[in-house]
């Protein structure tokens, strides 16, 4: 395994190590200081491996493709794990905000199978990226309210109110790249539908 492969396997691997310390900080025996501010460090690392290890790995030209398959996932992995978990105090999230999210990734999977059955590869596209800046950022502001409301700075219900609003964004921006992505395999969609219908009527 080389080092940008690993850097994407440690983020899958610290994933439920983030969960326990939000979900679950008093049987651990965390503050809700030194909880905030692990979840953070937690974060602040899963951000900086992200873009490392894409970086690492066209650097020195080791691109593979498990690497390939694995960044999307651990990206996928990480963030809808978090989302849901913030459905669950302080934080408090409706559960519909991280379904949508989850119905996106899911469908952009199933899109990206269609086009390979068509001996084709869909690349990123710039509304993923932007989609995953988005929720970048919304962990990161989330985050920070948490820790800003165990020093006493603001109140639950200030969080709760701020991080509903940049999640409800959040969600929009998903929903949009889904239909960036629906627009851009609409041909391939088209005739996956088409040969569907002919294998039912001929069968």
């Amino acid at each position: 395994m080389n080092l940008p492969t690993a850097l994407t396997v440690s983020r899958i691997i610290l994933c439920p190590f983030f969960l326990a310390i939000y979900l679950y900080p008093s049987r651990i025996g965390l503050t809700g200081l030194l909880q905030a501010f692990l979840l953070i460090l937690m974060m602040f690392f899963m951000l900086v491996t992200d873009a490392l290890d894409g970086y690492l790995a066209r650097k020195w030209k080791i691109v593979t493709k498990i690497g390939k398959l694995l960044d999307p996932m651990s990206d996928c992995i990480v963030f809808l794990s978090i989302f849901f978990c913030f459905t669950r105090g302080p934080i408090d999230l409706p559960l519909w905000i991280p379904i949508v999210m989850m119905v996106r990734e899911i469908s952009v999977v199933y899109l990206r199978s269609l086009i390979a059955l068509q001996q084709q590869a869909m690349g990123a596209r710039w509304t993923g990226k932007f989609k995953t800046i988005v929720q970048s950022l919304a962990l990161g502001v989330t985050l920070f309210g948490l820790l800003l409301e165990a020093k006493g700075v603001v109140g639950i219900r200030f969080l709760q109110e701020v991080s509903f609003w940049v999640f409800c964004f959040t969600a929009s921006v998903s929903v949009f790249s889904l239909i960036e992505y629906g627009f851009h395999c609409k041909d391939v969609i088209k005739k996956s539908f088409k040969s569907s219908l002919t294998d039912e009527i001929s069968g």
